[in-house]
């Protein structure tokens, strides 16, 4: 959880129903998803192979790649938000490998989406009609760079 993550009354419930909706094979679970980027749900992306978009194309009101069969969960369909976030055993494995790979050449993020929009990470995300578990408040004071390891 980043320090602007708003944790939900019955969030508990939330994340269960999110993990059982999880496949055995899963990287990372986004538990948050900006208002902004719920839309993309309906977008089908492309991408070029770095991961970044090249196209998008409106589908109108269904989702193209990003549904797999799961009530609450669909394929990571945004391009960052890192405020609350899961990650399996696997997945923080293949985040070191990746990160050796190609080195950290964007916000982690970014990095985290960009590398699951290319095949490399199998992530995931709530629904945009789905509860979310964690809100955000992009404008709470940070307590993070207000510590003696802040340096300007």
């Amino acid at each position: 959880f980043e320090d602007d993550a708003l944790v939900s009354p019955g969030f508990n419930g939330f994340l269960d129903l999110y993990i059982e909706d999880l496949p055995e094979d899963w990287d990372f679970l986004s538990l948050a998803v900006p208002e902004n980027q719920r839309r993309d749900f309906l977008y089908r992306q492309v991408y070029d192979d770095t991961g970044h978009p090249k196209n998008i194309i409106r589908s109108g009101e269904q989702a193209f790649e990003y549904e797999y069969g799961a009530p609450t969960l669909a394929r990571a369909y945004q391009g960052y938000c890192c405020v609350a976030t899961m990650y399996s055993r696997q997945g923080a494995q293949k985040l070191l490998t990746l990160a050796k790979e190609y080195g950290m050449y964007t916000p982690v993020d970014c990095f985290l989406f960009l590398s699951s929009h290319r095949g490399r990470l199998n992530a995931f995300a709530p629904k945009p009609d789905s509860p979310m578990g964690v809100g955000i408040d992009w404008h709470i004071p940070t307590s993070v760079q207000k510590t003696d390891r802040f340096v300007r």
